[in-house]
Parts: structure tokens; sequence; C-alpha cells
């Protein structure tokens, strides 16, 4: 039988208090083949060191694609090419742009 507890979870502000992941730390995770879960490979604070990993995962694989995202404001974002977390509205910009 649910208790009152058990739908604790639809209550953002409780549910961010459990999430394992912390505010600038870069994801690589794996984009192709989608899982129903959200699949991390690498979790790290430097900017470097996952970019290049993600970069040598997506050589050494051929069915599975990887990548980089950063968690920000309890989201993820992609990164831009200084780490940055990469606004859509820039995106939209540079879209419109190139066309």
């Amino acid at each position: 039988m649910d208790t009152l507890k058990d739908f604790l979870f639809f209550n953002a502000n409780i549910a961010t208090e459990f999430n394992p992941f912390y505010e600038r730390e870069y994801l690589v995770i794996q984009t192709y083949p989608r899982e129903k879960s959200l699949r991390v490979n690498k979790r790290s604070f430097d900017y470097k060191s996952a970019k290049s990993y993600e970069s040598i995962e997506n050589l050494a694989h051929d069915y599975t694609c990887f990548g980089l995202r950063i968690f920000h404001n309890s989201k993820l974002w992609t990164v831009d090419f200084e780490g940055n977390p990469q606004s859509r509205m820039a995106l939209r910009k540079a879209e419109t742009l190139v066309v």
C-alpha cells in the first residue's frame, strides 16, 4: 500500500535533495543507443579529462555513441568549447546565422 512518504518525490524540492550529481560536474553519457535510464560512464569536475574520455570512447566503440554534458541548475546541459553550459538560445542564434 502506498503511503504519503512514497509520493514525496513528486515534490521537486524534495527530489533535488536526493540527486546524486553535483553542480558543474561533467558527465560522459551514452547517447546512442538510448536506454530507459541515464547511463553515465564518467563523472569529473575537469573539462579536459571528461572531453578526452568522451573522444576516446567514441573512437573505441562502433555501435555506441557518447556525449559530454554538464550538470547545472539541476539540469543536464550541452557543453561549449570552453566547458561552459551552452544555452539553447545560443544554439538557435547560431543556427539562424548559418542559415
